[in-house]
């Protein structure tokens, strides 16, 4: 009676600790998510910054009911579907890529190709090489200076 209890014991002290187990995994599981949708969507509350560090009480406020809404099963879709009718595109950290945010997304990338453009258009000039000075032909000399020359340099040589 007494190895049936202890048994009893353990079996019970074992589904608590696996139990246990399971639930710290789970929250582990709905922080991480939450830390996620935290660093991606903008405070309302404070201009500039998104909701992981905003220090308003609102913000603490909407973190857990985000947190909430995730151990209720929603999804991260659903989240920012709710947080977008509720506060429109200010919590968006990235805009949309549609209507007149599309713009966001595309004058950026003129302005980096326009750049491009204008600094191989003031580089072209510089990469090219310098151009080499023809060499001039050789001048036929007088033959007499010819004859004058030739016979200083032999005296020369035989000098040294």
């Amino acid at each position: 009676n007494v190895s049936r209890t202890c048994t009893l014991a353990l079996a019970i002290g074992l589904l608590g600790v696996t139990g246990l187990h399971a639930q710290t995994l789970a929250q582990q599981e709905v922080d991480q998510q939450a830390s996620r949708l935290f660093d991606q969507v903008m405070s309302p509350f404070c201009p500039g910054r998104t909701l992981t560090n905003c220090p308003s009480p609102q913000a603490d406020i909407m973190r857990a009911g985000i947190k909430e809404r995730i151990r209720a099963g929603a999804t991260a879709d659903q989240i920012w579907d709710e947080l977008y009718a509720a506060y429109g595109d200010q919590v968006r950290s990235v805009p949309r890529a549609s209507g007149f945010n599309l713009l966001a997304w595309i004058i950026p990338g003129l302005f980096f190709v326009l750049g491009a453009l204008l600094l191989v258009r003031w580089m072209r000039p510089r990469w090219r090489s310098t151009p080499v000075a023809p060499v001039p032909e050789q001048q036929q000399l007088d033959p007499a200076l010819e004859a004058r020359l030739q016979s200083e340099m032999a005296e020369l040589e035989s000098v040294t």
